[in-house]
C-alpha cells in the first residue's frame, strides 16, 4: 500500500514537470479558491457566530417607529425609558459633526455616534480611559435614525435626543 502511494506520487510529479504552464495555473487556481473560501468563511463567522462584545447581546432589541427610516422622536424615547416594560432603553445616531481642535483656526467635519448618557453602562462596556457621559440638558430634539434597548421583549428605536448626552 505505501509503495502504491509513493509510486503515484512520484507519477503525479513527473506529469507536472512536463507541463510546467499547467501546472502553475492549477497551483494559482487551487490558491485562489482556498483564498475566496478562507474569506468566505471569516465573513459568515464574523456575521452569523461571533457574540456581540456587550452584557446580554441576546437581550438588544431595536423598534423602528415606521417601516421606511425607522427614526422615534425625542418624547417618545422619553416614553420608552420611562415604561416598566423595559429593562432598560439607550438612544444613539450617526451623524456629521463639525469638530475644531483647540488652539486651531479650522473646523473639520467628523463622522460620529452621538449617544445616549446611560449607552455605555446598558450595553456593559466598559471604558478604557476618561470618565463615561453624565445627563445634559437637551439642546435639540430632532428625529433620528435608530435606537436600541435592552429588554427581554421590546424596544426602541434612535433619537437625536442623544445629543443630551455630555462628556462628564
Amino acid at each position: 500500500m505505501p509503495l502504491t502511494i509513493v509510486s503515484d506520487a512520484r507519477f503525479a510529479l513527473r506529469l507536472l514537470r512536463r507541463h510546467p504552464g499547467f501546472s502553475a495555473v492549477a497551483v494559482l487556481v487551487l490558491a485562489l479558491a482556498i483564498g475566496v473560501n478562507t474569506a468566505a468563511f471569516g465573513f459568515v463567522d464574523a456575521l452569523l457566530f461571533k457574540r456581540l462584545p456587550v452584557r446580554a447581546p441576546d437581550e438588544l432589541v431595536r423598534i423602528a417607529a415606521s417601516a421606511t427610516d425607522g427614526a422615534v422622536s425625542y418624547a417618545d424615547y422619553l416614553d420608552y425609558r420611562s415604561a416598566r416594560t423595559l429593562a432598560d432603553v439607550i438612544a444613539f445616531t450617526a451623524d456629521n459633526l463639525e469638530y475644531r481642535a483647540t488652539g486651531s483656526d479650522r473646523t473639520q467635519r467628523v463622522a460620529a455616534y452621538i449617544v445616549s448618557d446611560n449607552y455605555f453602562s446598558v450595553l456593559g462596556v466598559d471604558l478604557a480611559m476618561s470618565r463615561g457621559l453624565a445627563a445634559a440638558p437637551v439642546v435639540a430634539s430632532r428625529r433620528a435614525s435608530c435606537s436600541v434597548t435592552r429588554s427581554g421583549a421590546h424596544a426602541l428605536e434612535p433619537t437625536r435626543a442623544s445629543s443630551a448626552a455630555a462628556c462628564g
